[in-house]
């Protein structure tokens, strides 16, 4: 078994994905022996995840999002060299990751992301994906009555428009609602962030092919309403 690589977990939240992370890298778990965490970077300093992380004896940083974006991508990328970080994970991460972080990681700067990423964008993170997509179904008729969990690259200038890397399918029944679809969908948000780093470990992580799409191309003002209702629904993720 080769040297693990070393991994930064980028988080603004709970850390929920970040704890399970850590347990599967702990013995026995899917990621021992190939994945190390090497450091937590919480961007508030009351983030959730920050005490979680200590208790599992994980070092943290916080690094508070400021101007310009540059300095904030240098105190990140400090961070990074201070640890010495292989690869870089964004778990429930809100700030808009720089430029610089993004060319510094090629090809090892991935994001999680509760949804097809067409439910994505600014403000879309927490349970407002979850809306979003459940507001969309409702309006087309449940036509395709599923949802997905992903994890993909880290795209420039734009939240959640990077490459699929991977993807499980989660089904969406008409009497869900938002709580109980995201309660469903977090177990396998889990499991694809632990098996895409398992794969990357391994060299084997690579994009996937485009799906067909859920929204067809006279519905994109639908499903922009159905992100603002979302929005409105949940400011706060």
């Amino acid at each position: 078994m080769g040297t693990p690589l070393r991994l930064a977990l980028l988080i603004s939240g709970g850390g929920t994905t970040m704890e399970a992370i850590i347990k599967a890298c702990q013995d026995g778990g899917l990621l021992y022996g190939k994945i190390q965490p090497a450091v937590v970077i919480a961007s508030r300093p009351d983030a959730g995840g920050i005490a979680k992380a200590k208790w599992q004896g994980i070092r943290t940083r916080v690094v508070v999002p400021c101007q310009p974006a540059e300095r904030f991508g240098e105190q990140i990328l400090a961070v990074c060299r201070e640890f010495g970080v292989d690869h870089v994970g964004q778990y429930g991460w809100l700030p808009m990751t720089p430029e610089i972080v993004i060319a510094a990681y090629p090809r090892a700067l991935t994001n999680q992301h509760p949804a097809p990423p067409e439910f994505g964008g600014k403000g879309m993170h927490g349970k407002a994906p979850h809306c979003a997509v459940i507001e969309f179904q409702r309006a087309v008729g449940w036509r395709d009555p599923w949802t997905e969990a992903i994890c993909q690259w880290v795209a420039p200038g734009a939240y959640d428009t990077g490459a699929v890397l991977y993807r499980l399918i989660v089904p969406l029944f008409c009497d869900d609602d938002t709580d109980t679809l995201a309660t469903r969908v977090l177990p396998v948000e889990w499991l694809v962030q632990i098996q895409a780093l398992e794969l990357f470990a391994n060299e084997r992580l690579h994009e996937l092919p485009p799906r067909q799409p859920l929204v067809r191309p006279n519905e994109m003002p639908l499903l922009e309403m159905c992100k603002g209702i979302a929005r409105e629904r949940y400011p706060n993720g």
